[in-house]
């Protein structure tokens, strides 16, 4: 007797859950056992093998570079749609055994010969039919999502969205099963009016960092019913439901009132998009954004280098931090360093200061009234508005190629002038938030927003070098910006 026939057993199943691939592998083993052959690997894996599949097989290519290598004498299959259903990818398992010399591909009812031209083609004639039958199911699976798209009917499953009661289905004492919210209408009224709060806040300067932070300490819990973490924040802004839209592969369509209710209105949308997906946003930045008051607005009075903050600890071994010039100088000393609690509170009470003026008053009277890129914002929504109808038209074959193209065009102009000037007016939208009662409401913002707050009034904070240990104001100079 020769060396047993080695085989690999290959089972695939669409989706986690079932037995099917455990069945799948048992029938193989049985198969393998009534032939007398030994199976030397088995491949599982979960995942569609469709060629419209964005997973990647590792299992499937597992398999096909192990019989490319010589492991194996054959492989049995439960089907053929189990080992794909993309014609090319069964290519790469026949040229593999092919190029080695293996000849089986066993099924439970049927045996391909690969060195048999009519078996190989009848194997890919069942595996295009597969294909053909997957090309279907996404056809008609697409054509389905787009239509609850166009209707304005949420996504199917998935959590609760904040802002809205959403719903569950329940059995009654009666076993009927109801549907109902899973959180009471008032309380979604509460998310939505926390969700405006929050976009106003974006709008005026504050972080995700500082209201995430806010939410967490005041124990608001997220649909999920968990913590609040930046990027959480960040999708939700982000999402079309804030304008009662609903988003399908880039185009926007009105959703239902009642599924989908609009938080935001489209101007304020737009705005906070704009804050959150600008590119000049620094989210790269270990522990996410500085953690010190005045951290990029001091400079050295000598050399003028930006100051750093560290924590430092005195004689009285108590820590307290310190803005310093990390540059030394020829005493290997630093050229300035200074209590930061100190500077802090210099620095904020001299802004206080300088916005109770009647000068800034006057100066900024019509900035308080309206945010000055609240305009450009609203002629950016009723440009998206514009190209929607455009890109409707132009697929009912309303209007024609060149008119589709030469009006497009004209509105994508228009919008990189509507982003050019907000641009200009960044600064203007932080100025137009700032209440007059500033001084009683600092103590409510995140540091987030207090620098925020600081870099569109302060230009620049120079720390001089001071005689003696106590802390001298006069070597603190504050440069702060025209209001003009």
């Amino acid at each position: 007797m020769g060396e047993p026939v080695r085989a690999a057993i290959s089972c695939r199943l669409s989706k986690v859950g079932g037995r099917s691939v455990e069945r799948q592998e048992e029938d193989g083993h049985k198969l393998a056992a009534e032939r007398g052959w030994e199976v030397v690997s088995v491949f599982k894996e979960h995942g569609s093998a469709s060629p419209h599949a964005r997973k990647a097989r590792k299992q499937w290519t597992a398999l096909v570079q192990a019989v490319e290598a010589g492991e194996f004498d054959a492989v049995i299959l439960w089907a053929e749609d189990r080992s794909s259903r993309d014609v090319l990818a069964a290519g790469e398992l026949v040229k593999a055994a092919q190029s080695v010399g293996m000849t089986r591909l066993v099924l439970p009812s049927l045996n391909y010969d690969l060195t048999d031209p009519e078996d190989v083609t009848k194997f890919y004639g069942e595996i295009a039919m597969a294909q053909r039958e997957a090309a279907k199911t996404s056809k008609r699976t697409k054509r389905a999502l787009l239509e609850r798209a166009q209707n304005g009917e949420p996504n199917h499953g998935g959590m609760r969205a904040f802002g809205h009661p959403g719903w569950v289905k329940v059995m009654d004492e009666n076993g009927q099963w109801r549907t109902v919210p899973i959180v009471s209408e008032e309380r979604a009224a509460k998310e939505r009016a926390l969700i405006d709060q929050a976009a106003d806040r974006i709008i005026a300067g504050d972080s995700l960092r500082g209201i995430c932070s806010d939410w967490n300490g005041r124990n608001i819990a997220s649909s999920r019913n968990g913590p609040w973490r930046n990027n959480t924040l960040r999708n939700m802004l982000l999402s079309s439901r804030m304008i009662g839209k609903r988003e399908h592969n880039g185009v926007l369509y009105d959703g239902n009132p009642k599924d989908i209710p609009p938080i935001l209105t489209e101007a304020k949308w737009y705005a906070v998009k704009a804050v959150l997906e600008d590119p000049s946003r620094r989210t790269t930045m270990r522990a996410g954004v500085p953690a010190h008051l005045c951290t990029g607005l001091l400079f050295c009075g000598v050399c003028g280098r930006p100051l750093r903050a560290r924590m430092m600890t005195g004689k009285t071994r108590h820590p307290y931090r310190v803005y310093y010039c990390a540059s030394p100088n020829v005493r290997g000393a630093y050229c300035v360093a200074r209590n930061a609690d100190r500077v802090d509170e210099l620095i904020t009470e001299a802004f206080f200061a300088s916005i109770e003026t009647e000068d800034f008053s006057d100066a900024a009277k019509g900035l308080q009234a309206d945010d000055p890129t609240q305009p450009f914002y609203a002629r950016l929504a009723e440009l998206q508005a514009l190209k929607d109808s455009l890109e409707d038209k132009f697929a009912r074959d309303v209007i024609k190629e060149p008119a589709f193209v030469r009006n497009m065009a004209t509105f994508e102009a228009e919008e990189a002038q509507c982003w050019a000037s907000i641009e200009r007016l960044k600064e203007g939208r932080v100025r137009a938030h700032l209440p007059r009662n500033v001084r009683e409401l600092w103590p409510s913002y995140s540091l987030d927003r207090k620098r925020a707050i600081l870099r569109v009034v302060i230009d620049r904070i120079e720390v001089l070098p001071q005689s003696g240990a106590a802390f001298d104001p006069a070597a603190v100079r504050l440069v702060v910006k025209g209001w003009t």
